[in-house]
């Protein structure tokens, strides 16, 4: 592709057009192969392989079920095997890419994953590592891989192939875009890429038709066609502030995190680890995934660890490894002896990871490493403590909690995410002596926090976060505040919002006593787009006020009393209102536009796909189902 392009659109290359892409490789194989492949293993790994092949094949691929084996060395052999299909992929395929599109004035975009490979080199080894939330069902372990890889090597970009919405290409709404926009965000995904949107045919009845509907459902089709569109300008501020502050600021990552796999595996189990990941992160400490090629690339600077990319690290962990090869123990105890914290749960590498020679190797790294192993991740955290301080500190524990820190210049920059559908409130011990700020991604508005409590190595603040929602806060030296007391309850007792509600779609005008999910109304089962209530109702004097609305799917417009309210893309459906109400008679309208599947779905539309990708789907769930309130604020 890149060498066809160069004939037509040579000039470009680097002004206009800034990258070539590789997809994910996923082809599976029970084993990998190349004419020279004995040669390169010889050259590579120190002795013949032509001797052990009947032990090379694994069913299932890495780390899959051998067909034969033998005691002691068999798992070694195969490890030498796996480890020599990575370095001739990388050298043959991954690495000449690379070059040649910088001969060619072009930077390359990977997908590493998929490869059997060293994901987090080859990843290294690409301008702008890519990830996608389709694979490995989009875990934020996995996630991280690509971004770690950015760090430790030193790249500016992690993009994603983004929004996904594997089996029905219809269903993506504003709030799904915000909660995976966050999901990448603290995974250090910084640069995010809509993925399927652009391509359209309009050669049959609206919304048209684009590749990735069925028969093969992979991706969202976010565009003029979808009721969400008008929608898209708003998120995409919010997504590019963020993106902004993330791109520009350096990643803050206290941990580095030993994987010793080389592919990573869709399939289940998982990684062993993901408990300390989640501890790790629970315990307010961010880390970065990182491999044997880039400790031994890495030094020890003043305790910390520098990887070759330049990222930073107070500590690093090893989990459940025990083989690795000699020149990796050597750079460990190094590590270790110039005052890196270095921390092993499960246990201590003991053995020699390859085959040769591992007798003598072994003896050699018992020698070097004898660490005693710490047991759980309860104790490494504990242990971890002792050395390094963390990011921040949950003052109880918010396993639903995600974040990411980034200093730029003298600012320290948090922004911490709540991944569950649950409202929370948090407390969070910042290490920051400056004055906290809100900073809003929506509007880019500034403004003073005004409830926290100084500490003497810190402060303390407190505060909820909505269903999916998300905080960002901001300490900056030069700017003092005073803190004042936490706000007032609010007093009064909440005003149903009830009765008689007009709603017109598409042309018709219902009155309903109730309000309803539309996909459970005769009349409203098929209908996709929007609609408009309206509903009277009194209120005997005006004071401080929140509308909240309830459930409602999917996007809301208010309108009071003529006067335009806000447009709620997420939950919580709620918003300030004092403005707007009078005493007296009120009249509200609200519309809402939900998803387009229900209409599709009436029309005869198989949105299921091929190879059973998409679940047999039933209308979803739409309109206003309220309850419709007034809170006092």
């Amino acid at each position: 592709m890149g060498g066809s392009a160069k004939e037509q659109v040579g000039a470009f290359f680097g002004s206009g057009l800034r990258a070539v892409f590789c997809d994910s490789l996923e082809v599976a194989a029970d084993i990998f192969w190349t004419d020279t492949f004995l040669a390169d293993f010889r050259r590579l790994r120190g002795y013949d392989l032509t001797p052990f092949l009947p032990v090379v094949k694994e069913f299932g691929g890495y780390r899959g079920q051998p067909f034969y084996d033998f005691d002691g060395g068999g798992s070694r052999v195969r490890h030498d095997y796996w480890q020599t299909v990575s370095d001739v992929m990388i050298a043959n395929f991954y690495q000449p890419f690379a070059d040649w599109a910088e001969r060619n004035n072009l930077q390359v975009r990977v997908q590493a994953h998929g490869a059997p490979a060293d994901v987090l080199k080859a990843y290294g080894l690409s301008h702008i590592p890519e990830t996608e939330d389709l694979y490995s069902g989009g875990r934020y372990d996995f996630l991280k891989y690509a971004a770690s890889a950015a760090h430790v090597y030193g790249r500016k970009l992690t993009s994603s192939e983004t929004f996904v919405a594997m089996g029905n290409p219809y269903v993506t709404t504003p709030e799904f875009i915000k909660r995976r926009a966050d999901e990448m965000l603290t995974a250090g995904i910084n640069q995010i890429v809509y993925s399927g949107f652009p391509y359209e045919y309009m050669d049959r009845a609206e919304p048209g038709w684009y590749p990735f509907s069925a028969p093969l459902p992979y991706s969202t089709n976010l565009s003029p066609h979808n009721p969400f569109w008008e929608y898209v300008k708003p998120l995409n501020a919010y997504i590019s502030r963020l993106q902004y502050l993330s791109q520009t600021g350096t990643n803050v990552a206290p941990v580095a995190l030993f994987r010793s796999n080389l592919a990573y595996k869709s399939v289940s189990p998982p990684p062993s680890g993901l408990d300390i990941n989640s501890g790790l992160m629970g315990a307010g400490y961010n880390f970065d995934h990182i491999n044997a090629d880039a400790l031994l690339k890495s030094r020890a600077e003043s305790g910390r660890l520098i990887s070759p990319g330049g990222a930073s690290y107070g500590c690093l962990i090893l989990l459940n490894e025990e083989r690795v090869a000699l020149e990796l123990a050597e750079k460990l105890a190094g590590f270790a002896r110039s005052g890196v914290p270095v921390l092993y749960i499960g246990s201590v590498p003991r053995e020699e990871i390859g085959f040769r020679d591992y007798a003598q190797r072994s003896l050699r790294i018992q020698a070097l490493l004898k660490d005693t192993p710490l047991k759980t991740t309860e104790e490494a955290i504990a242990a971890l403590r002792l050395r390094i301080p963390p990011n921040l500190q949950f003052t109880k524990p918010a396993p639903w909690a995600y974040f990411f820190q980034k200093k730029l210049g003298p600012l320290d920059v948090y922004f911490l995410r709540n991944s569950s559908a649950d409202a929370h409130r948090v407390g969070v011990n910042f290490p920051a002596l400056s004055s906290p700020e809100i900073w809003d991604p929506w509007t880019g508005g500034i403004s003073p926090a005004l409830e926290f409590e100084a500490q003497a190595d810190g402060l303390r603040m407190e505060f909820d976060l909505g269903p999916y929602g998300s905080r960002l806060i901001v300490f900056d030296p030069a700017r003092k505040h005073a803190a004042q007391a936490p706000k007032p309850r609010p007093q009064g007792e909440p005003v149903n919002i009830g009765g008689k509600w007009l709603l017109e779609a598409a042309g018709r005008q219902l009155e309903l006593s109730d309000l309803v999910d539309w996909s459970q109304h005769p009349q409203l089962r098929s209908f996709s787009g929007k609609a408009r209530y309206t509903i009277r109702f009194f209120l005997p004097k005006v004071s401080p006020m929140e509308l909240d609305l309830g459930e409602v799917k999917d996007v809301a417009e208010i309108r009071l009393n003529e006067k335009s309210g806000p447009t709620l893309l997420l939950r919580p459906y709620r918003a300030e209102v004092t403005g707007l109400l009078q005493p007296g008679e009120n009249v509200l309208e609200v519309t809402v536009t939900n998803a387009l599947t229900n209409r599709l779905l009436a029309a005869g539309a198989d949105l299921t796909g091929l190879f059973g990708i998409g679940k047999k789907l039933a209308p979803q769930p739409s309109g206003l189902i309220g309850p419709v309130r007034l809170l006092p604020r």
